[in-house]
């Protein structure tokens, strides 16, 4: 296999698995065997441990300079907010329709930057928000949400924002410069410690614990590690551009899932507001990397 050929592989399996994580969370979460919450902080706690090895030798190896540790605070903050408000959305509505509006984090990090750096925008971009704000209202068909959907529209939104906020912080910051595997153990033990805290907070620090729910949890914090990896690959291979556009396989893969295994229900319109959210995050994506390249000099409004 091509060098390329191995980098859309890793792109594309890194989505499906990030798509499958959720799922093993919210079969415990909605069987009451645990919060969202506690089984996030479990997955983290996992994830950290796992990778922990990699990143000490890493960092006794790396050239890079002195790593910021209250710019990893900071960030993993906003990820732990991002995580937190994601999952709480889930309890509202079916998991398809909030990870897919989740993934308007593209548009939302766009958004920031126009307005506090200034940033031009391109038509084509104009475009895929148009068409990422039509596929949301699409989704928000009151035949196929819940009574109460509103709060989990509003909180899958949040964390859009919120996410968008932090890849533009870790763009802004410098920890993007950082070395990977490194900067992302340290963001891990953060993110256990401060949802650890939240959890304690709320008294959910407690879980029906058996085999299926064990099983679960290391599932989910196993997964994750391999996904975050296998992305790095797919990044280093292929680059960051055609990696998060094949990344829109995630919501789908959960879409998917949520209908055949946790019982989710879309109408016809719903899917159609999917597929038109995922083909502006597509659209966004692609303006972005002709941009860097300098192909849309002329194309900005």
């Amino acid at each position: 296999m091509s060098r390329s050929g191995k980098g859309y592989f890793f792109a594309i399996m890194s989505g499906l698995i990030y798509g499958i994580i959720p799922l093993a969370i919210l079969s415990v979460s909605r069987a009451h065997a645990a919060s969202s919450a506690f089984c996030l902080t479990a997955r983290m706690v996992i994830g950290f441990l796992l990778l922990l090895p990699l990143a000490l030798k890493r960092a006794r190896t790396t050239e890079r300079p002195p790593h910021c540790w209250p710019k990893t605070v900071v960030a993993a903050l906003l990820g732990t907010a991002t995580c937190v408000l994601l999952y709480a959305c889930y309890e509202y509505i079916p998991s398809g329709i909030g990870i897919t509006i989740h993934y308007l984090y593209p548009a939302c990090c766009l958004l920031f930057n126009v307005i506090f750096f200034k940033e031009k925008v391109a038509r084509a971009t104009v475009i895929a928000l148009i068409l990422s704000v039509a596929g949301v209202a699409l989704m928000c068909d009151p035949q196929a949400l819940p009574e109460g959907a509103w709060k989990g529209l509003v909180l899958a939104f949040v964390s859009a924002l919120c996410c968008g906020l932090t890849f533009l912080y870790l763009e802004k910051s410098g920890l993007a410069d950082e070395d990977t595997p490194v900067y992302c153990d340290r963001q891990l033990l953060f993110s256990s410690i401060f949802l650890s805290a939240y959890v304690a907070f709320r008294g959910e620090l407690h879980a029906e614990w058996s085999p299926a729910v064990i099983f679960c949890l290391i599932a989910a914090g196993v997964l994750g590690l391999i996904a975050l990896l296998i992305q790095l690959k797919g990044i280093e291979l292929v680059g960051a551009d055609i990696t998060t556009i094949l990344a829109t396989l995630e919501p789908i893969t959960l879409a998917v899932g949520g209908v055949l295994l946790l019982g989710d229900k879309l109408s016809v319109r719903s899917w159609c507001g999917i597929a038109m959210v995922l083909t502006a995050v597509i659209l966004i994506t692609l303006a972005g990397k002709k941009k860097e390249e300098g192909t849309l000099p002329d194309s900005s409004v």
